[in-house]
């Protein structure tokens, strides 16, 4: 009878990964929350780079991660696409997260 280590290994690596995945949390968190918010200038490129740097390290799941939480941003802002009216907030966020997630 064999003993595996495996789970062992995956729960250690999942523990050694929890603080670079907080990290890119807090960075797409902290961006996407300065990026969205009232102002005169609009800073929404910023946020690509937000989803890189998730994506780099974290893969898929950091992307997909990262997409969800800029889209709960993006949606919850009151500024966010402020020039449009909000008929077509709507179209202009989901065109923007469809250039991001890509």
């Amino acid at each position: 009878m064999a003993v595996s280590l495996a789970p062992v290994r995956q729960a250690e690596s999942a523990a050694a990964a929890f603080p670079k995945r907080s990290l890119c949390s807090c960075i797409v968190t902290a961006s996407a929350a300065g990026v969205f918010r009232p102002g005169a200038y609009s800073l929404q490129f910023l946020v690509f780079l937000a989803v890189i740097i998730a994506h780099h390290p974290l893969r898929l799941m950091g992307a997909g991660i990262a997409m969800s939480v800029v889209a709960a941003i993006a949606l919850c802002s009151p500024s966010a696409f402020a020039p449009f009216d909000p008929a077509t907030r709507i179209p202009d966020a989901a065109l923007f997260l469809g250039c991001a997630a890509w």
